[in-house]
């Protein structure tokens, strides 16, 4: 599969972005929200709480700036990563400034050497966010295992990596507006899946940016 048919770029300013091809995909109700009421939403109303249980994890280099101070890459979830209550989430990244360039991106299981995903294009993306969505790979992760993920891009000299776990939810998940299903993702610590309907949903900019300073993720002005 042409991996262009998976990777989005979204303007740093402008959630919604530029879709490079634009590919079916597997509609996802917590993760695929286009369009939603935020209401009048504050940005103490969503809250990430750390998913308790699981593996032990060490702090990750989820950023890294290429040689010579250029290129910064930003992996969007916490330094010890995060946990997606779907098997194929969606997986968002950073940059500084726009790449054109070779991509790599690595998914395998931690404690193996074999690649699950491996793939390599030439790409064009703007600065801000970027994200690959697994189901658009046929790709699904195996409950309770924890898997490394990474981008690289090549011509940048930059790579930096993050870990990813699909954890199945306890209870479902409810369906309503876009601010109560993001609140009970980040409050059962689904990051992954909470970021990803922030994101994609517009209006709630603000609500993202209390995300990345509750995780400590701290991006150049």
């Amino acid at each position: 599969m042409n991996a262009l048919k998976s990777v989005k770029t979204l303007a740093a300013a402008l959630i919604g972005g530029l879709i490079l091809v634009a590919g079916p995909g597997q509609p996802i109700p917590e993760a695929r929200a286009q369009q939603a009421d935020t209401g009048e939403l504050t940005v103490e109303e969503i809250v990430f709480v750390p998913p308790g249980g699981g593996a032990p994890r060490d702090r990750i280099g989820a950023g890294t700036r290429g040689s010579g101070g250029g290129t910064l890459l930003r992996l969007m979830a916490p330094a010890s990563g995060g946990v997606s209550a779907i098997s194929s989430p969606r997986l968002y990244w950073w940059l500084s400034e726009p790449y054109s360039g070779e991509m790599e991106i690595v998914v395998r299981r931690d404690g193996t050497n074999q690649p699950l995903l491996a793939m390599t294009e030439t790409v064009s993306l703007k600065d801000g966010l970027n994200s690959i969505d697994l189901a658009d790979m046929g790709m699904r992760l195996s409950a309770t295992k924890v898997y490394h993920w990474s981008v690289a891009l090549k011509d940048a000299r930059v790579k930096a990596l993050n870990l990813v776990e699909f954890r199945k939810p306890g209870s479902p998940l409810g369906d309503g507006s876009a601010i109560a299903r993001a609140k009970q993702l980040a409050a059962q610590g689904y990051w992954y899946d909470a970021y990803a309907l922030i994101a994609e949903t517009p209006g709630m900019e603000k609500a993202r940016d209390a995300l990345h300073a509750q995780v400590g993720i701290n991006l150049p002005q």
